[in-house]
C-alpha cells in the first residue's frame, strides 16, 4: 500500500470570459453576471481583439496570441465563457472545441444563464450566490444585527458602478438575483459619487460584490501594499485592466482622474496612515502606496494632471507606476525580478492521506464542499478542491507521476474522461458539481507519463537495458531514499570492483572480438563491515549497519570454498549449498569442505547480486539515479516530481535517438504554487579519464532536437573532466546556446560531478572547495536551473555565464 500526503484547498470555480475589449455591451454583461457568481469578483476578464488598442500599445514584440496565450496562463482558468464565437481560436484554445468535455467546460455569454425550475434561470457554470443569500438570511439577517452593516446598491447603473460595487444581470428570467439581495439586505439605493466612494472604501459596506466573497479568504504577503488605480471610468480597456488587476494579493482603490479634486484629501490622508513600519522589521521597511495610472492616461497627463494632487504627502510614503502590468508577460523562471501573482482565494483546506491499495493508482480523498450550498444543482463546474501531493521520496514507492506539464490549453492529457484534471500552478484541480463525501484522484505512473506524453510530440519511447537496470536498482532500494547505502565514490567502486566483469578480447586468427564475462568476486564479512564504519565516520550515516545492504538486496551471504579439481574459488549461496557442491568453471563436483573450513568463520563471503552485480558500474545506474536524485530532492526542496531512466526514442517511426534519464521538475514554488516543470533530459557516465566522448554529445544534439527548451545534463561519477572532454564540452555548449540574437539559450546546459552528486547540501560543499566553486556557493546558484548551469559551467569548462557571453556576441 503507498500512502500519499495531500493538501486539499476548496475555492470557488475559476471562469474565464473571452470577450472583444470594445464591445462594452458584452462586457457590462460579463461584470453583472459576476455578481450572481460565488467568486465572481475574482473571475478574469481575458481581452481578444484583431486590433491591439491603443491603450495596450507597447515596444515589447509579442503576437495577439502570444499576448491572448500570455493571459491565460496567468490566469489559468477553469472553464470559458465565450462572448462571441471564435475567440476560442483566436486564443489558442481550440483544442476546446473539439474536446467531448466542450459541453461541460465552456458556454456563450448568451447562454450562460439556464433554465432551472419553471422561470427561475441559474449559471451554467458556477456556484450561485442565491444559496449564499439564503444561508445569510437564515444565520445572520433575520435576526437583530449587533454591529449594522448597511447594504447599498447603485441607483446610476453604469459601467464604473458595475466593476465596483456590482449590479445584477436586467434579463427578466434573472430578477431573482436582485429581488433576493434586496430581500435579504434592503439596501439603500445611492448614487456613485465621490461622496459614496469615500465611505464604499473606508466603511463595511454590503454589496453584491461583498457577496461573492462571503466564505473567502485571500492570502496577501506583507509586501502586497495598496494600489490607488487613477482611470477614466468610461473606458472599457482601462476597466478590463481595474477588474484583472483586482484578482492580484494587493488591495486597489480605482479613482476616476476627474474625481480627483474630490478625493484627495481622502486620499492623503490614507496614503499617510498606510506609511507605517512594517511589523517586525527593525531595518526601517516601511509599507507605501502605489499610484498607478490607467492605460488611457499619458505620462504627460500623469505628470501634468495627478501628480500635482500628492505633492504634499511625506517622501516614501507612494511611489508612482507609469506601466500597465503585464500579466500577458510573466516569467517565473527570473526570480530576480518581483513576478505578478494571481491571489490565493481560499474557502476551507485540510490535509488527508491518499491510500492506493494493491498497486492501485487511484485513490479517494475527503471532498471539500461549501456549507451553504444546495446538495444538486442544474449549475456544472460549482467548485474546485485544489490538491497537492506531497513527493513519495520515503515512501518507497517511486513510480507514481506527481510533475506533469500543465494542460492548460489542452485537458485532454493525461487523463480522460471522469478521470480528467487540470494541470497548473496550484496543483491539480478537480471541479465538482454536487455534494458528495468523497471523490476518486487516479495517478498514472512515471512510464504511462512519459510515453503519453512523448506521443504527443509523434515520438515512441521504450526503455532501454540500461533504464530497466537502473529501475531494477531503484525498486531494489526501495525508492530514492535508499540511495544513502551508495551515495559515495568508495562505496560504489567497492560494489563494482566486486560485481560481474567483462574483458574484450580479439581472436588472432580470424581477428572475431571475443567478449568474456567473469563472475563476480565475494568480499569477507570484515571488509564490508570496514566499509559501513568508513560511511558512518563521514558523518552523515551514523545509522548505517550491514543488515541495511542486506535488506535491499545489494548482498548476499553464502560459502567460499576451493574446488579440488581445478583449484578455483566458488561461491554458493546459502539455497544453493549441499554436501556436493560444483564447480563454476571446471562443471565438476568436489565435496564440501567439512574438515577444512578457514577460522574465524572466513569462508562466509558476501557477493553483490541483482542489479548490483552488473559490470561497467551497472550501465550508469548509479550516475543515473544520484542525477535524479539531485534534481528531485536536492535543489527544488522536496517539490514533487516525474522521472524516467533510460529511453530509447523514435521519432515518425524512423528517427532513432536515446537519453540516460528524463525528468520533469517544477523549480520555483511561491506560497503554495509551482512553476511549470521543467524537462531535463542527460548523459550519464560514471569513472574514467576520458569517457565524455563525441559520439555521446552528437547523439544528445540529435535528441535535444526533438525536444525544444530542454535543460541538458551531462553528470559523471568523477570529480572532474579531462582536457579533451573540456574542449569537447565547450563546443557542445556553443551549439546549445544558439545565436546571440534570442532571448535565452536553445538549451541551458548543466555540468554534474561527483562533488555534487555526492553531497548532502551543495551550497555548503562548494563553500568548503575553495575557488572557483565558492565563487558560485550562493542560494540562486545552487538552485535556479539557469545559474545552476551558468554556474557549473564557469566552474567546470571556464565559460561565461550565458548574458555575459550574448553582449560578447552582440559587441563582437
Amino acid at each position: 500500500m503507498t500512502e500519499l500526503n495531500a493538501q486539499i484547498r476548496l475555492r470557488p470555480t475559476r471562469i474565464g470570459f473571452l470577450v472583444n475589449p470594445s464591445d462594452k455591451k458584452s462586457l457590462r454583461q460579463i461584470m453583472r453576471l459576476n455578481a450572481c457568481l460565488w467568486g465572481g469578483i475574482y473571475n478574469p476578464i481575458i481581452p481578444v481583439y484583431n486590433r491591439t488598442p491603443k491603450e495596450w500599445k507597447t515596444d515589447f514584440r509579442k503576437s495577439k496570441k502570444e499576448i491572448f496565450q500570455g493571459y491565460i496562463n496567468f490566469f489559468e482558468p477553469d472553464v470559458y465563457v465565450e462572448c462571441e464565437e471564435g475567440l476560442l481560436e483566436k486564443a489558442g484554445l481550440e483544442a476546446f472545441r473539439n474536446s467531448p468535455r466542450f459541453e461541460r467546460d465552456v458556454v456563450s455569454l448568451n447562454e450562460f444563464l439556464q433554465n432551472e425550475l419553471g422561470d427561475t434561470f441559474e449559471p451554467q457554470l458556477g456556484q450561485s450566490i442565491t444559496d449564499i443569500l439564503e444561508d445569510i438570511y437564515a444565520s445572520e439577517r433575520r435576526f437583530q444585527l449587533r454591529d449594522d452593516f448597511p447594504a447599498i446598491y447603485p441607483s446610476n447603473e453604469n459601467l464604473f458602478s458595475e466593476a465596483c460595487i456590482g449590479c445584477y444581470p436586467k434579463d427578466e428570467n434573472a430578477n431573482h438575483f436582485k429581488q433576493s439581495y434586496l430581500d435579504v439586505f434592503h439596501p439603500q439605493k445611492v448614487k456613485f459619487t465621490p461622496e459614496l466612494w469615500k465611505k464604499l472604501y473606508s466603511d463595511n459596506f454590503e454589496t453584491p460584490f461583498s457577496v461573492t466573497k462571503k466564505h473567502l479568504e485571500t492570502f496577501r504577503s506583507w509586501n502586497d501594499d495598496a494600489v490607488i488605480y487613477i482611470l477614466d471610468p468610461h473606458n472599457n480597456r482601462d476597466i478590463i485592466d481595474f477588474w484583472n488587476l483586482r484578482t492580484l494579493p494587493s488591495p486597489v482603490y480605482p479613482v476616476p482622474i476627474e474625481w480627483l479634486p474630490e478625493l484627495t484629501e481622502s486620499l492623503e490622508n490614507f496614503i499617510k496612515d498606510y506609511h507605517r513600519p512594517l511589523r517586525g522589521n527593525n531595518n526601517g521597511v516601511m509599507h507605501h502606496v502605489t499610484i498607478e495610472k490607467a492605460g488611457s492616461i499619458s505620462e504627460d497627463q500623469f505628470n501634468a494632471i495627478i501628480i500635482p494632487f500628492f505633492q504634499n504627502l511625506p517622501q516614501g510614503s507612494f511611489v508612482c507606476k507609469l506601466f500597465r502590468t503585464e500579466l500577458w508577460n510573466v516569467n517565473y523562471q527570473n526570480t530576480f525580478i518581483t513576478q505578478p501573482e494571481r491571489a490565493r482565494v481560499t474557502s476551507k483546506s485540510s490535509n488527508q492521506k491518499i491510500e492506493l491499495k494493491n498497486k492501485s493508482l487511484t485513490g479517494v480523498f475527503n471532498s471539500l464542499t461549501p456549507h451553504f450550498s444546495q446538495r444538486y444543482s442544474s449549475s456544472r463546474r460549482r467548485w474546485a478542491n485544489v490538491i497537492q501531493i506531497s513527493s513519495t521520496y520515503d515512501s518507497g514507492d517511486s513510480d507514481i507521476a506527481l510533475s506533469l506539464p500543465f494542460n492548460t490549453f489542452d485537458k485532454s492529457w493525461p487523463l480522460t474522461g471522469i478521470s480528467s484534471f487540470s494541470c497548473g500552478r496550484e496543483g491539480w484541480v478537480f471541479l465538482q458539481d454536487y455534494k458528495s463525501e468523497s471523490d476518486y484522484i487516479s495517478f498514472i505512473s512515471n512510464e504511462h507519463a512519459f510515453s503519453s506524453w512523448f506521443k504527443r510530440l509523434n515520438i515512441e519511447i521504450k526503455l532501454s537495458e540500461a533504464g530497466r537496470i537502473a529501475k531494477q536498482m531503484l525498486n531494489s532500494l526501495r525508492g530514492f531514499w535508499g540511495l544513502f547505502l551508495i551515495d559515495d565514490k568508495d562505496t560504489i567502486q567497492f560494489i563494482n570492483k566486486h560485481a560481474t566483469s567483462t574483458r574484450k578480447r580479439t581472436n588472432a586468427e580470424n581477428g572475431d572480438t571475443i567478449e568474456e564475462i567473469f563472475e563476480g568476486k565475494s568480499a569477507s564479512v570484515s571488509q564490508w563491515h570496514a566499509l559501513t564504519k568508513r560511511k558512518q565516520e563521514s558523518g552523515f550515516h551514523k545509522m548505517l549497519q550491514l543488515p541495511h545492504y542486506i535488506d535491499r538486496n545489494i548482498i548476499q551471504v553464502g560459502i567460499e570454498s576451493e574446488c579440488e579439481h581445478c583449484g578455483s574459488k566458488n561461491w554458493h549461496g546459502l539455497d544453493e549449498l549441499s554436501y556436493n557442491l560444483r564447480c563454476q568453471r571446471c562443471l565438476k563436483e568436489y565435496k564440501f569442505p567439512q574438515g577444512n573450513l578457514k577460522p574465524n568463520n572466513q569462508n562466509w563471503k558476501y557477493r553483490v547480486i541483482g542489479p548490483f552485480s552488473l559490470p561497467d558500474y551497472a550501465q550508469g545506474a548509479y550516475t543515473t539515479l544520484l542525477t535524479i536524485r539531485f534534481f528531485a530532492f536536492k535543489t527544488t526542496d522536496d517539490f514533487p516530481s516525474s522521472f524516467s531512466t533510460a529511453l530509447e526514442l523514435t521519432h515518425n517511426g524512423g528517427q532513432k535517438a536515446e537519453i540516460d534519464f528524463a525528468l520533469w521538475v517544477p523549480q520555483e514554488k511561491r506560497f503554495d504554487t509551482y512553476g511549470e516543470p521543467r524537462l531535463i533530459i542527460g548523459e550519464a557516465k560514471s569513472f574514467g579519464e576520458d569517457i565524455v566522448k563525441d559520439d555521446d554529445l552528437n547523439k544528445m544534439k540529435k535528441t535535444a532536437s526533438l525536444l525544444p527548451n530542454s535543460i541538458i545534463v551531462i553528470s559523471v561519477l568523477k570529480d572532474g573532466f579531462s582536457e579533451a572532454e573540456k574542449a569537447r564540452l565547450r563546443d557542445f555548449v556553443e551549439w546549445s546556446r544558439g545565436t546571440p540574437k534570442d532571448s535565452r539559450p536553445k538549451h541551458w546546459v548543466i555540468l554534474l560531478t561527483g562533488i555534487e552528486l555526492f553531497t548532502e547540501f551543495l551550497q555548503h560543499k562548494w563553500e568548503s572547495l575553495g575557488e572557483p566553486w565558492s565563487n558560485h556557493a550562493q542560494y540562486h546558484s545552487t538552485r535556479e536551473f539557469e545559474s545552476l548551469s551558468d554556474s557549473t559551467l564557469a566552474i567546470y569548462l571556464g565559460s561565461d555565464p550565458y548574458h555575459k557571453w550574448v553582449q560578447k556576441k552582440r559587441n563582437g
